[in-house]
């Protein structure tokens, strides 16, 4: 059979739907040394959100992410950095680093795989940025969903096979010139992926003032404040004042590894106004207080 574009995309999309998440997402396909372990395949849809819940609250993952885009354009956000993800494009976030991902929930289709990578010399140059996907890639992800698809219902004698593939598509997007320029709006971007990005933009070098509220971002940016929700509802699930108190552990959580800096400084620097708040404020989204997380976690 000879595939277009189109129709390879149409029998990936075929798979995806057949993709259910497991119980355990740190347990997948293949041991083999020195390509990607323990492959797990996600999708993520109108049914499967992206940010579920409490999940959009993350803030720590210990394994690779690769992210493929195969219906509506979205953002990947890494470490307080925005990066377009357009439709046919592909990222890869690094292990531990601060990441979430933006999109209109009611009408997307992304894949998600992810791996863990003992030997890091294939990934570990690996661009900051989104790659594009051409056609002969698109055949590798049909053959690499079929493999997995075929894992999971139990035929043996594929781990490794699945593996060299994935090892061989990551080999291709870091060599791919196929580079968007992630610095500036797209505009084939959807004008609520565009509006989020100048909104995060803004937060994030407003983040360490105390005074930053929705009603200056509205006065500022010019955007009424039922549509600052709007966007918020639609794009991440979640309303601002969540999202800037949420931004604001995530980069406090980055400093708290820093010796250099005391608890009460991070705190200042991150826009809590006193320490009592950020501490109560740590806990609500974490679970635990800030000089507990070190001691577990740093």
């Amino acid at each position: 059979m000879l595939y277009t574009s189109g129709s390879i995309k149409n029998e990936i999309g075929i798979l995806v739907k057949q993709l259910v998440d497991p119980s355990n997402y740190s347990e997948g396909v293949g041991k083999l040394p020195g390509e990607p372990s323990n492959i797990v395949f996600l999708r993520r849809d109108s049914q499967q959100r992206i940010n579920q819940g409490n999940t959009f609250l993350r803030m720590r993952h210990e394994r690779y992410v690769l992210t493929i885009n195969l219906q509506t354009e979205g953002l990947v956000c890494v470490e307080g950095q925005t990066y377009h993800l357009p439709v046919n494009y592909a990222s890869l976030v690094q292990p531990y680093q601060h990441h979430y991902y933006v999109v209109e929930q009611t009408d997307f289709s992304w894949l998600v795989i992810t791996f863990d990578m003992l030997q890091q010399d294939l990934v570990r140059n690996f661009p900051v940025d989104c790659v594009a996907v051409n056609d002969f890639q698109l055949i590798c992800i049909y053959r690499m969903l079929q493999i997995y698809l075929d894992i999971l219902k139990g035929k043996t004698g594929l781990d490794q096979l699945l593996q060299g593939m994935l090892g061989n598509f990551l080999r291709e997007m870091n060599l791919s010139e196929g580079h968007i320029d992630t610095g500036n709006a797209q505009e084939d971007a959807s004008k609520n992926i565009n509006m989020f990005e100048r909104i995060n933009k803004y937060i994030f070098a407003r983040i360490s003032d105390p005074n930053l509220n929705i009603n200056e971002i509205s006065k500022e940016l010019d955007i009424s404040i039922t549509k600052l929700y709007s966007i918020f509802r639609l794009v991440s699930e979640c309303n601002p004042g969540d999202y800037i108190r949420t931004q604001r552990i995530r980069r406090a959580i980055r400093m708290l590894g820093n010796t250099r800096y005391s608890v009460s400084e991070i705190a200042r620097l991150n826009g809590f106004s006193s320490l009592a708040i950020f501490s109560r404020s740590f806990k609500n989204v974490v679970g635990q207080s800030p000089s507990q997380y070190v001691k577990d976690n740093l």
